[in-house]
């Protein structure tokens, strides 16, 4: 699976850009990207839909942190894990 974080625009989120095999992997590397040390207790995916510019067929990959409730953006993925 393509994951690249959320950034302001699509050109910088790019950059971002990697592949990983399984949800572990993906943990690690937000938790390394955004300094959260081993906060990252759960990621979810949200199908938003194709994406022309970059042939994605779109998720959102949501995060929630330990001690929270709440779900927030981490970025985008091609698929779900």
């Amino acid at each position: 699976m393509k994951y690249r974080h959320h950034r302001g625009g699509l050109e910088d989120s790019l950059k971002t850009t990697i592949e990983v095999d399984n949800i572990n992997d993906l943990k690690a590397y937000i938790n390394e990207s955004y300094a959260f040390g081993d906060n990252v207790e759960e990621l979810k995916f949200e199908y938003i839909g194709m994406d022309d510019r970059i042939n994605w067929d779109t998720y959102m990959v949501l995060m929630r942190l330990k001690d929270s409730d709440k779900f927030m953006v981490a970025g985008m993925s091609d698929g779900k894990l």
